[in-house]
């Protein structure tokens, strides 16, 4: 891959570049009332706890909408075996106990899966993992 490559990941064709830019528009419009969102909901940093079934530790705090958080997450828990039925599935589990619309949670995780390939194949890293659960939660 040459330099131009890396700095410019649209010149490789990028399938899903379309998606993104749509889903980013579409997400620019909060879904309802904004709250703090963690932007780090990874399984490594959800406790069981006493106050509440679970609690969400090493926070990095942005004010958003919760299928934000939501949307990390399946990220996160896909990343091992990107299925499309099984990631859709977690959508709406996610989405179900968030209280949010499902498709919100997997626009979400779509961003982010697309912004990791990216940042991957900036740094000299293998996008693959996050380019295939891009396309599984792509529309």
């Amino acid at each position: 891959m040459s330099a131009f490559e890396a700095r410019n990941p649209e010149a490789l064709g990028w399938p899903e570049r379309e998606e993104f830019a749509s889903t980013l528009r579409a997400l620019a419009i909060p879904d309802g009332a904004e709250v703090l969102v963690n932007r780090d909901p990874n399984i490594g940093n959800v406790l069981s706890a006493q106050r509440e079934p679970w609690l969400l530790i090493d926070p990095k705090p942005l004010v958003g909408e919760p299928a934000f958080d939501g949307g990390w997450l399946l990220v996160d828990l896909r990343r091992p075996a990107p299925d499309r039925v099984a990631a859709r599935r977690l959508a709406e589990h996610v989405a179900s106990g968030l209280g949010v619309p499902s498709d919100r949670v997997r626009a979400w995780a779509f961003v982010r899966a697309a912004q990791n390939a990216r940042w991957e194949l900036g740094s000299g890293g293998d996008p693959s993992v996050y380019r295939a659960i891009a396309a599984v939660l792509s529309a």
